[in-house]
């Protein structure tokens, strides 16, 4: 598939049954900003409307990036909301930031070292034992505890000050 220039837009190909036969149509879904992806393919929307099946199969294929976004834009609230938190970041497994309520140049550099850092004690786990797997990094320092939680493509970072009670 294509890949966009603007990051917000996503490409994906979904399958429009008409009575007997199906065809593949690569649709263009853009981010409107408010967590919710429209459809901009004329083609597709023009294919859906006569498809007698894929009315359903549309909307809910439509919905599902929709629900996704919302319900990381929802979880990112909630944690941001929790005392002494500064601030969470998503990256990719590149390092590159994907969402994050911190400024661009301390995502910048928080994503570059920690993807580091997270990717030499996934090693060292699997070197001491090769079923093992990173689940979870905590570092605590004088001004912050820094938590990352490592997925195959995605890292999850949360900045708190850890002197927030005293």
């Amino acid at each position: 598939m294509d890949r966009f220039n603007d990051k917000s837009d996503q490409q994906a190909v979904a399958g429009v049954q008409d009575n007997f036969f199906t065809q593949e149509v690569k649709i263009h879904l853009k981010d409107d900003g408010l967590g919710k992806y429209k459809i901009e393919n004329d083609n597709f929307a023009e294919k859906l409307e006569n498809s007698r099946y894929a009315s359903t199969a549309g909307k809910r294929f439509q919905n599902s990036f929709t629900s996704k976004k919302t319900e990381v834009e929802e979880t990112l609230k909630r944690i941001q909301a929790h005392k002494g938190v500064v601030g969470v970041l998503i990256m990719n497994s590149e390092g590159i930031p994907i969402r994050t309520t911190l400024d661009n140049a301390t995502s910048v550099q928080y994503a570059g070292l920690f993807q580091q850092l997270a990717n030499k004690a996934r090693t060292t786990v699997r070197d001491i034992d090769p079923q093992n797997e990173l689940t979870f990094l905590r570092i605590r320092s004088k001004k912050h505890e820094i938590m990352v939680a490592p997925d195959r493509e995605y890292y999850l970072i949360v900045i708190q000050n850890p002197n927030v009670n005293q």
